[in-house]
């Protein structure tokens, strides 16, 4: 039986794709990078992500994430933060994101794609 991909959707700022999305090869995953936008949450809930990656600051990312908690299929979801810095105010933002893991950028490509794929292995065992 194949293998399901891990979908993953990465929210950025409007006009700043970091590229991350070139960090996740197309054989083993399926990417959408989507803007940050009062869509954006219901645009990656309607693709039933696996995983939603956060590269935005503290008030768009806690929206986001909460939107995409309070939707179907929520609390299934795996959501990673990228914070700015190591600074405990950055790691509470994410919590309070309900992130399920946070990582500082900039971000090592192996650590990336090691928490993706950790992120996607912890939801189908859940």
């Amino acid at each position: 039986m194949k293998k399901e991909k891990p979908r993953v959707v990465i929210v950025e700022e409007e006009n700043t794709f970091s590229g991350l999305a070139g960090y996740l090869p197309k054989f083993r995953y399926d990417v959408r990078a989507l803007s940050f936008s009062e869509e954006a949450a219901g645009q990656a809930a309607g693709w039933k992500p696996h995983v939603v990656v956060s590269n935005l600051p503290g008030a768009a990312a806690l929206k986001i994430c909460r939107g995409l908690r309070g939707g179907p299929g929520g609390p299934a979801l795996r959501l990673l933060c990228l914070v700015g810095s190591r600074a405990e105010m950055e790691f509470l933002k994410a919590f309070q994101a309900e992130a399920n893991a946070y990582l500082v950028k900039p971000v090592d490509e192996l650590a990336f794609t090691t928490q993706i794929d950790e992120l996607f292995e912890e939801r189908s065992a859940g």
